[in-house]
């Protein structure tokens, strides 16, 4: 095929005749005045390329070949390349569909992933799906079932539920069928992964009872993989195995649940390849310093008032040290002032790199407030008891204090009440990243302030109103979205020693979230909250009231 210039664009005959055309329709004028047939146009291609192909065959064969092919094929393929040309379809009504399987992979790619692997909550899952993945059809249905269930929460697509459940049952079987097999190591990373996706599948389809149990049944099975896979040497990707961890010291701080050896064999792995400025590292640390002091007081091994406080105090600044650490975990203050109309005006809002980043420091956060709560019943406890009767080990009585330890005492209530107001005032300061309301904050000229000290006398912009004005809420809320910042702002509510204008910040957004989430939301939060009370005994041990990684990724 070359390319041959300009050509004639006349009919056959006059091109034949070497005679103007006037290219009239539907026949030219010189062959209707002389009475001839028309044998028409050539069309847009043939105008501009000539085909050889069959001159070209011909000066390839021997002069004594056998005769020349036939021109039918040719004139097939004009016909086709004409009709390509001069007929074509509008595509302006055409809908190109997706198939149940690309709308899962695509949102939980899109929702979970992103486009930076390193900061997304489920980074992991796009490198082991592209690398095992096609091979591993227990991962293409594990996936399958989160990434619908997940959609169609957040599209309100309760349609979706049934083929996002068949997926489950389907990946549930080949699960179990890898793990009856001698030989399941070659694909472990895909079938660990599997089994951390479908234990979100139970807390988005279910997130109460039978929900909750299935997830921790999965939970186990994955640290029971992961530690078979570390013993056999097997390549495992460290963010999954930081998930796993994730998930089961978050659960055993909420059910109060002990470690089993497995764990231990999955943090000795993850503690030997940590990061000495890993975020994760140095919360995981904090934690599980947190859950052994709390498992000092259930056991008695902290019986006095005096033993409780002190170590309290000692684990507290432990947290707060590892939570000022260089590089770890930055956050910025984004104070915007009142002379911008906007509905975050006068308010000091928190931005990290990651929601996954601010559902770790709020954990800190409020495993703090437990702890000075402690501290506060404790403290009054010793100042205010009266005399009683002597008992073995028992506590001085309050007159029997020095009047430095009585003073140390009183100034130590004082600051921890300050200090659980401050901490309440950063965790709703983050609940607008976490609700995902802050979409316009980036385009506001912002003033920011970086975080280095968490004391409640900080210096900084004045804490009058440092609160979002409000949350806004999008016509159609995701389910998700409400569901974090209710579950936080409810159990705020129930804290003591908070100010007035932050107890009615929290009612007002309470009600806005109820005025715009549907019935089936509504029953859920107050099913959660039920089961989930942040008031307790004054002498109890602290525990978080943060809700699990597990049940905020419900839905994002």
């Amino acid at each position: 095929m070359v390319y041959r210039g300009k050509p004639s664009a006349a009919c056959g005959e006059c091109r034949k005749r070497r005679s103007r055309c006037d290219l009239a329709l539907p026949a030219c004028g010189q062959c209707i005045r002389t009475k001839r047939k028309c044998p028409g146009y050539r069309n847009a291609v043939d105008l501009l390329f000539f085909d050889q192909n069959e001159q070209a065959a011909k000066r390839s064969k021997p002069r004594g070949g056998a005769s020349d092919p036939p021109t039918s094929k040719v004139s097939s393929v004009q016909r086709h390349m004409a009709s390509a040309v001069t007929c074509y379809y509008s595509m302006n009504n055409v809908i190109l569909y997706q198939s149940v399987n690309d709308v899962a992979v695509n949102y939980f790619m899109d929702s979970y992933v992103g486009s930076d692997q390193k900061i997304a909550e489920f980074g992991f899952v796009s490198a082991i799906y592209s690398r095992q993945g096609f091979n591993s059809t227990e991962l293409q249905r594990s996936l399958t079932a989160f990434g619908l269930a997940a959609y169609s929460k957040a599209s309100q697509r309760p349609d979706l539920l049934r083929p996002a459940t068949k997926s489950y049952i389907t990946a549930v079987r080949g699960v179990n069928t890898m793990l009856s097999g001698s030989n399941f190591g070659q694909s472990g990373e895909a079938l660990l992964a599997s089994v951390v996706l479908l234990a979100m599948f139970e807390i988005i389809i279910t997130p109460t009872g039978a929900g909750l149990a299935n997830f921790s049944r999965h939970l186990k099975g994955a640290v029971t993989i992961a530690s078979m896979l570390i013993k056999q040497k097997k390549a495992v990707d460290s963010k999954l195995l930081r998930s796993v961890l994730y998930c089961l010291i978050v659960e055993a701080w909420m059910q109060n649940k002990e470690f089993t050896p497995e764990f231990f064999v999955v943090y000795g792995e993850l503690n030997s390849q940590k990061h000495p400025n890993s975020l994760f590292a140095a919360y995981v640390e904090a934690l599980l310093e947190n859950m052994a002091f709390r498992n000092k007081v259930n056991c008695g091994e902290l019986s006095t008032p005096t033993e409780i406080i002190v170590e309290a105090v000692r684990v507290d600044r432990r947290t707060k040290d590892l939570m000022n650490l260089p590089d770890i975990g930055r956050f910025d203050k984004v104070w915007l002032p009142g002379d911008i109309r906007n509905i975050f005006q006068d308010a000091l809002v928190h931005r990290t790199q990651s929601n996954f980043r601010a559902y770790m420091w709020n954990n800190l956060r409020i495993g703090r407030i437990h702890m000075h709560r402690l501290i506060i019943s404790q403290c009054a406890m010793l100042l205010s008891s009266a005399s009683d009767s002597p008992q073995e080990n028992a506590e001085p009585e309050p007159e029997t204090l020095s009047e430095h330890m009585r003073a140390w005492i009183a100034m130590q209530e004082q600051k921890s009440k300050l200090a659980m107001q401050y901490f309440a005032r950063e965790v709703c300061g983050t609940l607008p990243q976490m609700g995902e309301h802050t979409n316009a904050l980036p385009s506001l000229p912002e003033q920011v302030y970086q975080q280095v000290d968490d004391s409640p006398n900080a210096k900084g912009p004045p804490k009058v109103m440092d609160l979002p004005a409000m949350i806004m809420l999008s016509a159609i809320p995701r389910s998700c979205s409400l569901f974090i910042v209710f579950f936080q702002l409810s159990n705020l509510s129930t804290l003591p020693y908070i100010t007035e204008d932050l107890r009615q910040w929290i009612q007002c957004r309470r009600a806005d979230i109820l005025a715009n989430s549907n019935k089936q939301d509504s029953s859920m939060l107050r099913a959660m909250l039920d089961r989930s009370k942040l008031q307790k005994p004054p002498g109890a041990a602290p525990k978080t009231s943060h809700m699990p990684l597990t049940t905020a990724r419900r839905l994002e």
